[in-house]
């Protein structure tokens, strides 16, 4: 329920103009008897229901912070950023755990990576109190100085994401697998030299 409230205004908004509407034919035809102010319920509702979405952030926008947050960090080449979104559990397909990667994404980081990362599409699948599943779409353009930049110059990468809630309220990543590079098979970014 709290998803037409809050991560999707737009049947709220629907509402308020539906009763606005009947509002209007109302003072229409029974002007005498309707008082203009009626006519302020709709405007009423569609702001309440655009207050709420602003004011409350859902586990879905808290899952879709996170993965921006991700991509933004290794576009700044930002390591510690980007370890402290990953979860203490996070175990990847080559059983790494967090202690194994954080000296990997330390040196990775240290040296000219991406230019820029564009997001085209966070696309949050599953979320509930616990735990979340999303995919990312983005564009990642390398820097000009990236060691990597000689296989391809521009990297199109899908994600599927994996999330845990951690008590401090924040998802962090438990799981991390590129399903698609360049519109081929991933590569396991984490064991790849």
């Amino acid at each position: 329920m709290s998803y037409y409230f809050f991560d999707n205004p737009t049947w709220g908004i629907v509402i308020a103009i539906l009763v606005e509407f009947i509002l209007i034919l109302t003072w229409i035809f029974l002007r005498e008897r309707t008082n203009p102010f009626t006519l302020l319920a709709g405007p009423v509702i569609a702001g309440l229901f655009l207050l709420g979405d602003f004011l409350v952030e859902t586990n879905r926008e808290k899952v879709e912070k996170t993965v921006r947050q991700l991509a933004l960090y290794a576009e700044q080449e930002n390591a510690e950023a980007f370890l402290a979104l990953l979860s203490q559990d996070i175990q990847l397909p080559n059983r790494m755990g967090k202690e194994q990667i954080a000296p990997r994404v330390r040196d990775f980081f240290a040296r000219p990576i991406i230019a820029n990362n564009h997001i085209y599409q966070v696309r949050v699948n599953q979320v509930d109190d616990r735990e979340a599943q999303a995919e990312l779409h983005v564009t990642t353009t390398l820097d000009e100085n990236s060691r990597y930049r000689v296989y391809a110059p521009i990297l199109t990468m899908k994600w599927k994401l994996d999330f845990v809630r951690d008590p401090d309220n924040i998802y962090r990543l438990t799981n991390a697998v590129m399903t698609s590079l360049n519109n081929s098979s991933g590569v396991d970014v984490f064991t790849y030299q």
